[in-house]
């Protein structure tokens, strides 16, 4: 009985490593994916996504309801990430947030490291 709770145990400290680990890579990835699996899409569908310069970090992702086309107050969201890291694919959940309560939603990207300046 006791080798089952060893078991356990390693099983649950290599879950939360696993998990420290990729927060650690990618923190707004994770929160996403959590975000996506819990919440669904929420309605909310990309519904435009805009090549805005030559790199390919330079885009914008709009998201809105699906079906809906009244006029609405916009949020734009850039990224944080010091200029080093970060991609507004990884936004989602920002997205999810704010478009059931009525805005439509830009996730702007940017060139990153020594090519953004």
């Amino acid at each position: 009985m006791w080798w089952l709770l060893i078991a356990l145990g390693l099983l649950i400290l290599t879950c939360w490593l696993t998990l420290q680990y990729a927060i650690a890579r990618n923190g707004p990835a994770v929160l996403d994916t959590v975000d996506r699996i819990t919440g669904g899409t929420r309605g909310v569908e990309m519904v435009e996504q805009v090549r805005i310069g030559a790199n390919a970090s330079q885009k914008l992702l709009v998201y809105s309801k699906s079906g809906r086309t009244e006029p609405r107050p916009v949020v734009i969201f850039a990224h944080g990430g010091s200029w080093r890291s970060g991609d507004p694919q990884d936004y989602g959940f920002v997205a999810r947030a704010l478009v059931p309560e009525g805005y439509v939603v830009v996730l702007a990207g940017y060139r990153l490291g020594a090519e953004g300046r």
